[in-house]
């Protein structure tokens, strides 16, 4: 390792720390102390992270200080037992510190706060507002009974397919550049297996398959779900390299993981490849220009994909996720409104405040795609939040949707405008 790496590192986990707190300040401030009135705020984890004592450069003391007269706190940790300020009043239990609270806030990732019953919240608190910045509670489980879950955003969408196609029964191979993200979603390679792997470097994509083709003889799938933002601003002020290495992980690496994993989709049993589309790939995204011009390359190599392996038994599609609240936003929201564009910042803001697009509705989809009844369709880009995919009446008919051209990525051409005068001026 480089010492420009070991030097960079410290200024890079204070500015990913500065950035979360900036979230957990606007949710703080948008939902907590949304009418002026003075709340009782239930607050879960002092520690500086679970398994420990230590409260030294906590989260929680900076947002006790923000909070000092404005708020009345009733906290509960496992390990620390004692009142962090004088003002605050300890609790014997995490859920006796949320009695008749008007908000609950979870800072520490302890697991006994994962286990506590959304429903058994809902019945204390006063309002169902939980601002979870340590991510620990269930969305889908929140979102049945009532409560209004705010979070900064799960790890990725990657890492909630590996758990949802592994709780399922499916034997999934998972890979990544962060080792440690990996076996915290593999829950240390007991629901999945995991292996390091840059899918930019075809070098690492090799020893990738290799790793898989010694372990089965064949794959059924191909889910491509790398993806980041990379360089943003004005196209002017962006780093070039970052701009290339956008496209590098985004595109490059989808071809070359599909390319040496064809042998074994070629044995695989209704083999499909799935890839993620995202914003730019049918429409402009100003200041975003790498990721837009990624996806929309991604969407063509889907759509060539789709052509030239049908032939083969081999399935290829893409799904729109909308905009699911992933840490991909953190960028956003460090490259603030100046960057980023005022108008896009203030919309991932709003987004990752009230929670985005379920992380159930892409997994969804992509459980839909991957099954029996999706037989036949190729070629597509399917929005996950809108498109019909779950009616009777889009699965009757996927030879007819696979025939148009309907999903895809198409000029428009003067035929197809409305009636009107620019169509009668370029006919």
């Amino acid at each position: 390792m480089s010492h420009g790496t070991d030097a960079g590192l410290p200024a890079l986990i204070l500015e990913r720390s500065a950035a979360r707190y900036a979230w957990l300040r606007r949710a703080v401030d948008r939902h907590v102390l949304r009418d002026g009135a003075r709340p009782r705020v239930a607050l879960w984890g002092l520690a500086y992270k679970k398994n420990s004592r230590s409260t030294k450069n906590a989260i929680s003391l900076r947002l006790l200080r923000d909070l000092a007269g404005r708020a009345v706190v009733t906290a509960y940790d496992p390990q620390v037992t004692l009142p962090p300020t004088a003002d605050v009043r300890m609790a014997s239990s995490a859920l006796q510190a949320t009695e008749g609270a008007d908000a609950l806030v979870i800072l520490t990732d302890w697991d006994e706060f994962a286990t506590v019953d959304p429903s058994a919240l809902k019945e204390r608190l006063r309002s169902p507002v939980v601002v979870d910045a340590a991510g620990v509670l269930d969305g889908a489980r929140c979102r049945r009974v009532g409560l209004t879950r705010v979070t900064i955003g799960e790890s990725g969408i990657g890492a909630a397919l590996v758990r949802a196609l592994a709780a399922r029964g499916d034997t999934v191979f998972a890979c990544a550049r962060r080792v440690d993200a990996l076996r915290g979603v593999t829950e240390g390679d007991t629901v999945a297996r995991s292996r390091a792997c840059d899918v930019g470097d075809e070098s690492q994509v090799r020893a990738l398959v290799g790793w898989v083709a010694a372990e089965v003889p064949a794959l059924d799938a191909v889910i491509f779900c790398a993806g980041a933002f990379g360089a943003i601003g004005p196209v002017e002020k962006t780093d070039s390299d970052a701009w290339w290495s956008t496209l590098r992980d985004n595109v490059f690496g989808a071809y070359l993981l599909i390319k040496h994993a064809l042998p074994l989709l070629e044995r695989g049993d209704r083999s499909r490849i799935i890839t993620f589309s995202g914003g730019g790939a049918f429409g402009t995204f100003p200041r975003y220009s790498a990721y837009a011009t990624s996806k929309a390359a991604l969407v063509r190599l889907t759509e060539c994909l789709a052509e030239e392996l049908k032939g083969r038994g081999i399935a290829v599609n893409a799904v729109a996720p909308g905009m699911v609240a992933t840490e991909i936003h953190e960028a956003t929201l460090r490259a603030g409104p100046d960057q980023a564009g005022r108008e896009h910042f203030e919309r991932t803001e709003a987004a990752m405040a009230r929670g985005g697009v379920p992380m159930e509705v892409p997994v969804a989809c992509v459980e839909f795609l991957l099954s029996p009844e999706a037989d036949g369709l190729t070629g597509k880009t399917i929005a996950a939040g809108f498109d019909p995919w779950r009616s009777e009446r889009f699965r009757a008919h996927l030879d007819e949707i696979t025939r148009s051209e309907v999903y895809t990525m198409r000029r428009i051409n003067p035929v197809h405008l409305p009636d009107g005068s620019l169509k009668e001026r370029l006919s």
